[in-house]
């Protein structure tokens, strides 16, 4: 948020996490953070045009000497922590 040497970007289901954050609108004190809060029910088909036309274009325009990623499975629709429907074979295509 405060560090313009750093670029965070996250796509989210809204209200599960992080409580109370995460919205559009915290963009950090150097526009360095880029939410996407998905919709309980989200399938692919809405979270790879987040991921390719928004998320990935956001952090290769910083010109990252390192990426670090944290791929959470709770978007897998088996999972109980959330209601983000991705299947197995969606986190195949992202990577």
């Amino acid at each position: 948020k405060s560090n313009p040497k750093i670029r965070y970007t996250s796509i989210h289901e809204t209200g599960i996490f992080p409580t109370g954050r995460g919205g559009v609108e915290e963009k950090g004190d150097f526009n360095n953070i880029l939410n996407n809060p998905i919709k309980y029910g989200t399938k692919f088909n809405t979270y790879e045009p987040l991921l390719t036309e928004k998320s990935i274009p956001f952090i290769k325009e910083f010109n990252p000497s390192l990426v670090i990623v944290c791929a959470g499975y709770d978007a897998l629709s088996s999972d109980e922590l959330s209601n983000v429907l991705l299947q197995p074979d969606d986190y195949r295509k992202i990577s």
